[in-house]
């Protein structure tokens, strides 16, 4: 079964409408993957995405104007769980490069609350 298809949206993206979907949260329908097949990020068996969908996927993502807001959305949805509970390529990384961008940011914010303490 073909994975489905994310709406197509043709917009215009100026620094000031790319700011105010990322602030507003409605950064998804500036997002590079729109139009393509979401299988390329989310396999529908939950696996992990294949060799060949995962370098197109993350290459997709690399030309993103909100791979930002989309990986900082993963973080906070994704918290501290395990990176085989995570699934698939959001934010152009990988469930384990997320797991290690969740851990690296929330050492960083410890040691920012202990040095303000």
């Amino acid at each position: 079964m073909p994975g489905r298809a994310l709406d197509r949206r043709h917009h215009s993206v100026t620094t000031t409408s790319l700011a105010e979907a990322t602030t507003s949260g409605q950064w998804a329908a500036l997002a590079a993957c729109t139009g393509h097949d979401t299988n390329l990020w989310f396999p529908e068996d939950h696996d992990q995405p294949t060799d060949d969908a995962r370098a197109e996927a993350l290459s997709i993502c690399a030309t993103c104007p909100v791979r930002a807001a989309c990986l900082d959305a993963a973080l906070d949805e994704e918290g501290g769980i395990k990176p085989a509970s995570r699934n698939g390529i959001r934010g152009g990384m990988t469930r384990e490069q997320r797991h290690n961008a969740y851990r690296s940011r929330a050492r960083a914010a410890r040691k920012a609350a202990a040095q303000a303490a």
